[in-house]
Formats: structure tokens, sequence, C-alpha cells
């Protein structure tokens, strides 16, 4: 039996086991374990997840605990919940059988914290031999294995996933850029997340306000109401009637009309995030604006993908449309889908685990 175990990104969820099934992966011996609210929005996919109500739920996490140590593989998007954790930290041998599949939040949360309380402290030490022993880590960037060694001093083997979930599939029609005259449409993050750094995004963006039609902000969830008001307020006194903050939940097309429309990305995080937002820019052909300081912008320089850094001083502009043509083809060929398909057979299908 192969168990996963997903967070509450029901987004991310539901194209993954959508693009296993349409791919024609055997499903049958799979459970999955998922945090966040029921619904049957998985039956097409071939899967009926047993759903968390919380990260805290004793009754399930005890069910949980039960089914992952009948499991022969488990493979876990993203280490998230703190009694996952502890249930890894009391049986190591479960270590050996899982795939943690990296997400941002799961290397920096600790590391990018600029206070770090004692309650933090604590749970850092008690999740870091988790991280360690955990047999193999599945991620899209070299960077991010790198850091859990440095960090954590993983000893996992590494499985690059060039496409951990189906962004090309979703986005990758190959469509020409458009055409944008004058001014520009920016969409700035994705989420209502502090690791955004809108505030310091929104004052970069003040002196470039000439050349903007329209900043889309994506803040409807991810974060506090509190900081997505914050933001809100700041960027209208800063940008004025440019700044468009996105405070309620849109369906998804509603927020792909935004996404087509946009000319220009820009993220300003510190660590890996938003890859589906970003990668999907730049298979449009779009421009996006990365910190230069972040692993992802290494990332993309090691493919050759060129992403600029907004500074105060430098002008906010589209890359030539030959820049964003080979950008666009570059990434393609990275996460192919195909590469994925035969990625996720390695995973689900491949050698064993771990002794």
């Amino acid at each position: 039996m192969i168990i996963h175990v997903f967070n509450n990104q029901r987004k991310f969820s539901l194209g993954y086991f959508r693009f296993l099934h349409d791919r024609g992966f055997d499903l049958s011996d799979t459970a999955v374990y998922h945090y966040g609210k029921a619904g049957n929005d998985f039956d097409a996919c071939g899967v009926h997840p047993r759903f968390l109500r919380s990260w805290f739920w004793p009754l399930g996490h005890l069910r949980m605990y039960r089914d992952l140590k009948k499991a022969d593989r488990i493979v876990i998007h993203s280490l998230a919940s703190p009694f996952l954790i502890a249930m890894l930290r009391w049986n190591r041998s479960l270590c050996a059988k899982v795939w943690w599949v990296i997400w941002g939040k799961d290397l920096y949360l600790y590391h990018l914290s600029e206070k770090k309380p004692l309650p933090l402290k604590i749970y850092e030490a008690f999740r870091k031999p988790v991280m360690r022993d955990i047999a193999h880590i599945v991620a899209t960037m070299q960077e991010d294995y790198d850091l859990a060694r440095e960090w954590y001093g993983a000893k996992a083997d590494f499985t690059p996933c060039y496409e951990l979930y189906p962004y090309a599939d979703d986005y990758g029609d190959g469509a020409p850029a458009r055409t944008a005259e004058g001014k520009l449409t920016l969409l700035l993050g994705n989420s209502a997340s502090r690791t955004n750094e809108h505030i310091e995004a929104i004052d970069l963006l003040a002196s470039k306000t000439e050349n903007i039609r329209k900043v889309f902000c994506p803040l409807s969830y991810g974060g506090p109401r509190r900081y997505a008001e914050s933001v809100r307020n700041h960027g209208r006194e800063v940008l004025g009637d440019l700044f468009e903050p996105l405070m309620d939940y849109l369906p998804f097309e509603e927020y792909k009309k935004i996404w087509e429309s946009t000319d220009v990305g820009v993220f300003n995080q510190k660590r890996q995030e938003a890859l589906g937002n970003i990668f999907s820019l730049i298979m449009k052909k779009r421009t996006v604006y990365l910190r230069p300081d972040m692993p992802m912008s290494r990332f993309f320089a090691r493919l050759g993908v060129v992403t600029p850094a907004l500074d105060r001083e430098g002008e906010l502009r589209e890359l030539p449309a030959d820049v964003r043509e080979k950008n666009a083809e570059t990434l393609f060929s990275y996460i192919n889908p195909d590469r994925s398909v035969e990625t996720w057979k390695q995973i689900l299908e491949g050698g064993g685990t771990k002794a």
C-alpha cells in the first residue's frame, strides 16, 4: 500500500491526483490522508481521501499512524503537521519508507523567521532528527535538497522531480506572449503570507508608477486577515488606484483571466514559494522578477532562465521578446510532463525502501 499525506492545499492535490489518473497510474492500492475540509471532488481521480480537520486532531492521526505502519511507502507532500512530525520521531523506522516532497515552508520555517521564540526553537530541535533520517527527498530544485543537507544533515537520496504538480499541463499551451503597449499589468506575490515581503515590494514599485497600469495582489489565503488588510492599506497609500488587492477567493477561471492579463510577475520571497505562478508565467513568455539572493534565482540561473531583480534605481520593463521566448522553451524542456511521469513511476512503482 502507498499512502500519500497531503497538506491543506487542495488546489495542488486535486491536480496532482488527476494527473496520475489521466496518465494511467494504478491507484487501486493508494490511500490518501488530506488535511482540510471533507469533499467528494477527488472521486473522479480514483482516490477517496480521509480528511483530517486540523493539524492537531488526535483521532485522525491515530488512524493515520496505524496505516503508516502498514504502508509499503509513504509520500509526504509537505511536513506541515506537528502530529505527523511526532509520529515519525516516535517511530523512526517509518522514515525509511518516506519520500518527502519538499515544500518551501518545510525548510524555511525556522531559518527565515526574524524572531525565534523558545517554542519555535524547541519545535525545530524536535523535528530536526526526522528531517535528517527521512530516506528519500523529492524536490524540483537541487538547491532545496542542498539546504536540507546543510541545515538538517539530511542523509536521504535525492529524486529531482521536474514537475511536482502539473503546471505545464494546466498552463503550458505555448500561447504567444500578449503584446503589452505602454504600461504594464503586474501580479505581486501569490498569497497573504508574510514571506511574500509585500511591503518592501510595494515600496520598490513606488518609483515606477509611470510604467504601471495595474498591480494585482492575491491576499485571499495563506496568512492572517490582519496582515492582508495591512498590505491592502499600504498598497493603496503608496500606489493609489493602481493597486488592486484580491481579498476574496476567486474561482480558478476568474483568477486565470487576471493571470492571463499579466505582463510582469513580481515575487519578492526570500524562500522557495509560488512555483506554480512563476513557472506558469515564464512558460507563457511573461517577465518574472525575483530576489537575486533566493535559491530559486540560483535555480533559474543554472537553467539559463533570465529572472531580473527589482531594485529602486532600475527600470520596470519586460524582457525582450526573444529572451522571454528562450525562457519559455528552456523551462518547458525542463518540466515536460512526460519526464514527470517517469519520475513519479520511479517514486511510486520503483525500488524499495532503505534498510
